[in-house]
């Protein structure tokens, strides 16, 4: 199942608050942005982390806009600390 999204039905205001958000992600990324060389290839990096709080403020645009509860927003904005990052958040499990 795609992502269900209509740009189309999206408002002209919406639009423009979303691209805002994006374009100032994007900015800060650009600001973060070093290249290495590695095996001979060039590769550009990128510090992401330093970007989380404007990925916050994107959830916390959605969230409005959806009208998620307080825990889907949580889940949202704690996602890739819990599992792109691989930390677990406090909890020790030992396996």
């Amino acid at each position: 199942m795609a992502f269900p999204l209509n740009p189309e039905r999206l408002s002209a205001a919406f639009t423009l608050s979303l691209a805002a958000l994006g374009q100032r992600y994007l900015e800060h990324l650009k600001k973060t942005s070093r290249m290495m060389l590695k095996s001979g290839l060039r590769i550009e990096t990128f510090e992401y982390a330093i970007c989380k709080p404007i990925l916050d403020d994107i959830d916390d645009f959605l969230e409005k806009h959806w009208s998620l509860t307080d825990e889907e927003l949580d889940f949202i904005v704690n996602y890739d600390i819990k599992y792109r990052m691989g930390q677990d958040l406090g909890e020790n499990e030992e396996e």
